[in-house]
């Protein structure tokens, strides 16, 4: 064990450049499929005495948590020979023990306690992705003493890891339908406040996984605000009864129930493998996590993008980096976007697209060039393709001259992947013009002056006449997309336009015109009565309240020709002390080390390291903005948000909200300035 003294100088030694959040649950999972017993490495490997064979049962959020982290391959490695949702029927698998990864909700703990009534496993040990509640840990223990299955029971743990790391610097709730949650105006309060208290906790974890205690910085009303405050009260009462879990690189904590203790309400406490030697997560200077609520920045998340990434995202399937593409040939394929092992993609994610095909080109000249020379090393016919084992063909590879072709054939996937989605990306922007929706919408949220021309012809819902189909020409079909994009390009453009012009008058027009072509417009209604609002709480800044509330909003419309992003700017406003001292009042920093509600305030100097939360949910564009600030600062951020969304589902949301806010919501004007 490490003195305290020793401690303190690995925490100033290291600092977040060497974490990676996703790396650090990964290796908590692993530790949990290895029986919560510690490691000596991080290697995919264990070794022979500590390797058992076992079964893996799961939910749904623990297999989502789980499909970034582990593939199957690496599954196997770790001894897991079946794997197996919890809400499926399952047979029983004698003389194996069995490992239980899901929520503590009580339908999963129903289910856990018919397995163990019906003896499906040799025995059970239960990891929760969260604090399991008293109530259910003691229903739950006195079904296993009524039907006689507490020996099967071998341990019971409490792992903070209910969030999804994507990316080492990307992690979600996964939280549906998140914004329509907190803006839905008949929510009730206790399910409100459930839902609330469920995103605090997801934080805690992040931060038990980090082994960082962050001061919060989050608006002094909303969502956000309520996020923080419960946050920084849970971190408190962590730090009294568990100080353990928020040292340096904590690992797991475990409930002492050895063979779980039958007498129902006994007080448990907890213990930890964590190496009290390990180096810190963080340097000298304390982490600062920084809560936004994105209803302060509606608009931006509807923008048509023009990075790589962002017309992905918007214009094909696109979901936990995995996208599906129509190949030329017709063919539907599914790529995997990983920016640890796509160089290309790491590199060129954020890049715009006009500057794509040629990053594409050079990377299949640098590949038929590699190709060529590694045939020539290795005598390889040009006509075949490339050895799947160091034995095929007859032929035998040494190690080296293998790794060669694995590496080899990992490169032709990239470029196999990215000429392909490139390819695909061309129709739906020339078809849609989304390259011009994008320049109008930057101009409109930069406070530019744009094009009025070419606003409204993007915004005529009705197409050309076209000559009539020759023969053997095929009929069209009905479809919403016109010669200036589809009905969603043409709302989420008159919706930013809503959202951010001084005067909507010039506006009307333009939305008679789309309502009159049959375009939805419910998402409009609630934007209206949003920007309704939120200018209303912007122009009431003589009170605390006033200022407090419009703080983010005021940050999000300072320009910046470095930085266009809100979110972005927002963070600037805390983080660097020059940009902080025109930052408005109103907004709390919290010290979870202080006390459950102690304010105080950031250090003069700037800070290096942060996570960045939004409530209601972000975006991969928001993400990569935030990294390219970080790498620009010479900062270690990491993103995370309720959820992850593209534009149409972000869309989707408000057009529910829509309905719910009614038509007084059309009719609402708009008093002020703009609002976000």
């Amino acid at each position: 064990q490490a003195t305290n003294r020793e401690i303190d100088a690995n925490e100033k030694s290291m600092s977040l450049d060497r974490v990676s959040l996703k790396n650090r649950q990964t290796a908590l999972i692993k530790q949990i499929l290895n029986f919560n017993h510690g490691r000596d490495d991080d290697t995919d490997e264990l070794g022979e005495k500590e390797l058992s064979f076992k079964i893996l049962i799961f939910d749904e959020f623990t297999q989502n948590l789980l499909s970034p982290l582990l593939t199957v391959r690496q599954l196997l490695t770790l001894g897991v020979t079946l794997h197996l949702p919890l809400h499926s029927r399952r047979l029983p698998v004698p003389r194996v023990p069995c490992i239980y990864l899901c929520e503590p909700t009580e339908a999963n703990l129903n289910r856990i306690s018919e397995d163990c009534r019906a003896r499906l496993y040799d025995s059970c040990h239960l990891n929760f992705s969260s604090p399991l509640p008293q109530p259910l840990m003691e229903n739950f223990a006195k079904d296993a003493l009524e039907n006689d299955y507490v020996g099967d029971i071998a341990k019971i743990y409490d792992q903070y890891i209910d969030f999804v790391s994507y990316e080492h610097a990307l992690f979600s709730m996964r939280h549906n339908h998140s914004f329509v949650r907190l803006h839905d105006p008949q929510a009730e309060t206790e399910p409100m406040m459930k839902y609330l208290e469920s995103t605090a906790q997801s934080l805690v974890s992040v931060c038990v996984t980090l082994g960082a205690v962050p001061r919060l910085v989050f608006p002094a009303h909303g969502p956000a605000a309520e996020v923080g405050r419960l946050l920084s009260r849970r971190l408190h009462e962590l730090l009294q009864s568990r100080p353990h879990l928020l040292r340096p690189a904590p690992i797991f904590t475990q409930r002492a129930h050895g063979a779980m203790t039958p007498q129902l309400g006994a007080t448990t406490t907890t213990t930890t493998t964590a190496d009290a030697s390990a180096p810190a997560a963080y340097g000298w200077q304390r982490p600062v996590l920084i809560i936004y609520d994105r209803a302060e920045d509606v608009a931006s998340v509807l923008q048509h993008p023009w990075t790589y990434l962002g017309l992905i995202s918007d214009a094909l399937e696109f979901h936990m980096g995995s996208v599906k593409v129509k190949k030329p040939t017709g063919e539907e394929q599914r790529f995997e976007l990983d920016p640890d092992a796509d160089e290309f993609w790491r590199d060129n994610a954020n890049r715009i697209f006009t500057e794509i095909p040629e990053a594409t080109q050079t990377l299949l000249e640098t590949y038929t060039t590699r190709n060529a020379q590694l045939r020539r090393d290795l005598h390889l016919p040009e006509e075949e393709g490339l050895p799947a084992s160091p034995a095929a063909g007859g032929m035998k590879f040494d190690a080296e001259s293998f790794k060669r072709i694995t590496a080899m054939s990992a490169m032709k996937g990239f470029v196999d992947a990215h000429m392909n989605i490139a390819h695909a990306l061309l129709d739906p922007i020339r078809d849609r013009r989304l390259q011009e929706f994008s320049s109008i919408e930057e101009s409109i949220l930069s406070a530019q002056s744009y094009n009025k021309e070419i606003m409204t012809e993007l915004l005529n819902p009705h197409p050309p006449a076209t000559p009539p189909a020759g023969e053997g020409a095929a009929t069209p079909t009905p479809t919403t997309t016109t010669p200036c994009g589809t009905h969603s390009d043409m709302l989420r453009l008159l919706i930013i336009a809503y959202l951010r012009n001084e005067s909507t008058t010039e506006l009307e027009p333009l939305e008679r015109a789309l309502q009159d072509a049959g375009v939805r417009m419910d998402a409009l209604r609630f934007a209206k009565q949003h920007r309704a609002s939120l200018s209303s709480s912007s122009s009431n800044t003589s009170t605390a309240a006033g200022a407090a509330s419009s703080v983010f909003s005021r940050l999000a419309r300072l320009r910046s020709a470095k930085a266009q992003c809100a979110l972005v700017r927002a963070v600037d406003a805390i983080m660097e002390p020059s940009a902080r001292q025109g930052f408005p009042p109103g907004y709390v920093v919290l010290d979870p080390k202080m006390g459950p509600d102690a304010t105080t305030k950031l250090p003069p100097m700037a800070l290096r390291e942060g996570i960045v939360f939004v409530v209601g949910g972000g975006t991969y564009a928001e993400h990569h903005a935030l990294q390219a600030y970080a790498r620009s600062k010479q900062k270690e951020l990491i993103y995370g948000a309720s959820e992850i969304y593209r534009p149409c589902e972000f869309l989707d949301q408000l057009h529910e909200l829509g309905t719910l806010v009614g038509p007084t919501g059309a009719s609402a004007s708009a008093p002020g300035g703009p609002a976000q």
